[in-house]
């Protein structure tokens, strides 16, 4: 690791984002339980007090004597440092950003006997996201028509946070959807409430654009199976986000048969 004389010996705004990578780093120790080198860390928030412009984030590590060897204490500081160097450059955070808990990919993922597919989904980001979901959920596969945003985008990939690798995934056309020897339903406006629906015990669930909603051939595809489910909206804007509607979807939808 860079030298602390080193490091505030760099040039503005390349030394403040030398140290929120370093910052980084360490959270991403402390996530896992590792301690920083207690020597270094000193030696770093005394220069970081005793640097004319970063000084007053160097006053939030004043206290590090209390509670630091508690890997949580320090990351909750570390963490708070960052976020106030980064606002400092005037950037706004975004999610791959965040340090997040540790990955737990060596535990066993259990598989929900379900798949959805993303019928013309514009937006990478909601992409990413749904993978993220569909991830934690269980879901065994997610199929995409032929103009969903590619799960290969760097926003999507970095919105999934890395699930995009994790799911199976492959585009498909409306006609395949059609031989599918499994129940088929559709998230949309004006179809039976959420607290209403019976979901089937395994099946494919579809999920329309953004600005159009599900194609007239995939509302015909589910109203021909299990119908249409639909999440009660009490504002005025009646237009929740497509990703946030899915995970509310899933954790019903799950709940009834992983968690019985």
């Amino acid at each position: 690791m860079i030298t602390v004389r080193k490091l505030f010996s760099l040039k503005d705004g390349t030394r403040e984002r030398k140290i929120i990578k370093i910052l980084g780093e360490w959270e991403r120790e402390l996530s896992e339980g590792v301690l920083p080198d207690s020597l270094y860390l000193k030696e770093f928030f005394r220069a970081l007090t005793q640097e004319q412009t970063l000084s007053s984030y160097g006053d939030l590590g004043t206290d590090l004597s209390v509670g630091s060897e508690d890997p949580l204490f320090l990351r909750r500081k570390i963490n708070h440092i960052r976020h106030e160097l980064i606002k400092a450059l005037g950037v706004s955070p975004a999610e791959w950003d965040l340090i997040h808990r540790p990955d737990l990919s060596g535990a066993e993922r259990k598989i929900f006997p379900c798949k959805i597919y993303l019928d013309e989904i514009r937006s990478p980001f909601n992409v990413g996201s749904i993978f993220r979901t569909a991830e934690c959920f269980g879901v065994s596969e997610i199929l995409l028509s032929a103009g969903t945003a590619d799960p290969g985008h760097l926003r999507a990939s970095r919105t999934s946070m890395g699930c995009t690798e994790r799911i199976p995934w492959r585009r498909v056309e409306i006609e395949e959807l059609r031989n599918l020897n499994e129940p088929v339903f559709a998230m949309e406006l004006g179809g039976v409430e959420l607290d209403q629906f019976i979901f089937p015990e395994q099946g494919l669930l579809i999920l329309g654009s953004e600005e159009l909603g599900v194609s007239p051939e995939c509302l015909a595809l589910a109203e021909k199976s299990r119908g249409v489910v639909t999440i009660p909206l009490y504002g005025n804007k009646t237009s929740l986000n497509v990703s946030v509607s899915f995970g509310i979807i899933m954790n019903d939808w799950s709940g009834e048969f992983l968690l019985a």
